[in-house]
């Protein structure tokens, strides 16, 4: 697909898209765990974004990863850090970094040259 590129550290979203990255955890034997009511938030190091992860529409046991165009545009060809963390015991100062990489936007951004308002 065009629209992103993920691998085990990166991901790449194209300017004019968005990303829709659905997110699952396996157990040590290789079976899911249910991570849907997990209080998960994926945070890119020096641009304001830190979303929390929404349900599965796919997968009642796994969130997804939602940045809409406008925070894909922030993103420059760069790659920026991100974490994605694990805030179930954060009330006790406990935070678990669940997945860490380089993100970055590929492509142009913004309407086409000649094109108002899309």
């Amino acid at each position: 697909m065009s629209n992103q590129t993920v691998t085990a550290n990166s991901i790449t979203v194209h300017g004019r898209g968005s990303l829709i990255l659905p997110f699952r955890l396996n157990n040590d034997q290789g079976s899911q765990t249910d991570i849907s009511g997990w209080p998960l938030y994926f945070e890119i190091d020096g641009i304001p974004i830190r979303e929390r992860l929404q349900p599965d529409p796919g997968n009642p046991l796994g969130q997804v990863i939602v940045l809409e165009r406008a925070q894909v545009e922030m993103l420059s060809k760069q790659p920026y850090d991100f974490a994605l963390i694990d805030e179930r015991q954060a009330a006790a100062d406990i935070f678990t970094v669940l997945w860490t990489g380089k993100i970055s936007r590929t492509g142009y951004k913004g309407a086409p040259d000649g094109v108002a308002g899309v």
